[in-house]
């Protein structure tokens, strides 16, 4: 349900007509293109993306919001004093060189442990000051930069886990990271618990994602096969189905092993920062493995598989570019000269940015590792 301060009169939220069919959202009236419908919500969960694992500063860590300005967000040889790079031009100010998101990055607060994420904004560090904050520490791989080796490895536990989430072959690294938030934020929220006292949390506070109904991750799509396994022969498509759901539950437990890990270094680490006493720490990691088991896992990846639930949004990035190609292709059809000569230019200014993006964020110059170096 949504709170009744947050509905828009444009739409109402219940039940659906068709039996069974659940609850749903219905417009009301015409709703404009463009309109917000709902504000003031936070995310359950929300991340970055995860094609670049050396790239955590460009968005708040709070609200995603892109940090700095379009120069800032851009990098690389778009980062530099040129006024004439595309759609700056000679117009002052043109639109491309005002588009500010927030304060300028370098002004924002970062992360304690040097990893380079930030927030954007006073309100949202005083909404993470805590357990936000707290959440960040728990999967936070520290220091980047090769000046920062030394300390790579006090933060090992929390790399493999990254790593193994980022480059796992099966498509499902979304998903993973999110599953591993839903954990983290929880455990934020615990820590920002015993601060107050509060030592006792039944199910409902801890298991949220119960309330979804939703197979285990590894069990979706046994229906179709339950029904094939009272024939004799088997598909092509049960044997498919079988492979997926073996492949599932493996990824789940070896992710669980992993992240498992990586939370008790992480709570080991503030408990000393902290100064917590040695009860504290006992009942963060009770709860800790309470929380994180392979099971729930399988639970909160059903959920994310299940229901639609997911917001994606392209970064200041992916809209600029897009918005250049489109230019390219304008200006290559076009019967003007100047035109065609901006495309040329277009493209190298493209091809240029494109090949030092990939230098700067330590990628292969080929481009066949699979990021999108955009996002």
């Amino acid at each position: 349900s949504v709170p009744g301060d947050q509905c828009h009169p444009w739409f109402e939220v219940r039940p659906t007509p068709s039996k069974g069919g659940g609850i749903g959202t219905f417009s009301t009236q015409h709703i404009p293109s463009g309109q917000v419908l709902v504000c003031n919500e936070r995310p359950i969960v929300c991340i970055p993306t995860l094609s670049n694992p050396n790239d955590s500063s460009s968005c708040c860590q709070a609200c995603m919001t892109p940090l700095g300005d379009l120069r800032y967000q851009l990098g690389g040889i778009f980062a530099q004093d040129n006024d004439n790079l595309p759609f700056w031009g000679s117009v002052s100010p043109s639109p491309a060189a005002a588009l500010k998101f927030t304060e300028p990055a370098k002004d924002l607060v970062t992360c304690d442990l040097e990893c380079g994420a930030r927030w954007c904004s006073a309100a949202c560090l005083e909404l993470e000051a805590d357990t936000g904050r707290i959440e960040h520490g728990l999967l936070c791989c520290g220091p980047m930069g090769e000046e920062s080796i030394n300390n790579w490895k006090k933060f090992e536990p929390q790399r493999c886990y990254r790593d193994d989430v980022l480059y796992n072959p099966d498509g499902a690294q979304p998903m993973l990271l999110l599953a591993g938030k839903v954990l983290t934020t929880v455990l934020g929220a615990i820590v920002g618990d015993l601060e107050e006292s509060i030592t006792e949390w039944d199910d409902d506070d801890l298991f949220w994602w119960k309330e979804f109904a939703h197979p285990l991750w590894w069990e979706i799509g046994t229906t179709a096969l339950s029904t094939s396994a009272n024939h004799t022969n088997t598909t092509p498509q049960d044997e498919q189905q079988k492979q997926i759901q073996k492949q599932r539950k493996k990824l789940c437990k070896t992710s669980h092993a992993l992240l498992s890990e990586a939370l008790r270094s992480s709570i080991s680490r503030i408990a000393k920062e902290s100064g917590w006493i040695s009860k504290k720490e006992t009942l963060v990691v009770s709860v800790m493995e309470r929380l994180c088991t392979v099971q729930h896992l399988g639970e909160i990846l059903g959920m994310l598989q299940c229901n639609i639930m997911e917001v994606e949004f392209p970064s200041p990035r992916q809209q600029f570019m897009t918005h250049l190609d489109q230019a390219i292709d304008e200006s290559t059809n076009s019967n003007s000269n100047e035109k065609k000569k901006q495309a040329t230019e277009y493209k190298s200014w493209r091809n240029q940015y494109l090949s030092n993006r990939r230098a700067d964020l330590g990628l292969s110059p080929t481009g066949d590792d699979g990021f999108d170096i955009l996002e």
